[in-house]
């Protein structure tokens, strides 16, 4: 619930850092301490319980699901949001959203960084493939690489999508 400036050029992560900083005590207080608690519930259970129990059980629980329902029953039944004004989502809609057109007032502002995410979604993305294709012994083919993922991100924008990329870490593990 704290307004941060956007800053750009050099220094801009330290710069955006400091900003959120200085506007933490304008923050609604028991929205901090939800956080706090949540972060800390995690940590703890990703530093310290998950290694334990993770010899002896196969799955992994899934802590931010807990943390995440949980949550969601103390605040609706103590009435956080009455109390201390905790934002909250009122009604979750269900099924598949009608496609509509993305918002195109807002591409000035993002379109040199929509390219650059791009380029390195697709460069990633492609690597990913070539070490997959190499290590199981097939071939690829780069256009058809980028015309998938770029058709996958173009329709994906039409029902509010988050961008399609592969994942390093998360491709490896699998």
């Amino acid at each position: 619930g704290i307004a941060v400036p956007r800053y750009s050029g050099p220094f801009k992560l330290v710069r955006s850092t400091v900003a959120i900083f200085k506007a933490v005590p304008a923050a609604n207080p028991a929205d901090v301490i939800t956080s706090v608690i949540t972060i800390v519930i995690m940590s703890v259970h990703n530093d310290w319980l998950k290694p334990c129990y993770g010899k002896h059980i196969k799955y992994p629980l899934p802590s931010e699901l807990i943390v995440l329902i949980i949550g969601t029953v103390i605040t609706r039944y103590a009435g956080l949001h009455e109390k201390f004004a905790i934002r909250t989502l009122e009604r979750i809609p269900t099924g598949l959203p009608m496609p509509k057109s993305p918002p195109f007032e807002f591409l000035p502002n993002i379109l040199i960084d929509s390219i650059a995410v791009a380029v390195v979604a697709y460069a990633v993305s492609l690597s990913m493939a070539k070490i997959f294709a190499r290590k199981r012994g097939y071939s690829i083919q780069n256009n058809q690489e980028l015309l998938a993922q770029g058709a996958s991100n173009v329709l994906g924008s039409f029902f509010s999508c988050m961008p399609v990329a592969a994942s390093l870490s998360r491709s490896m593990l699998q």
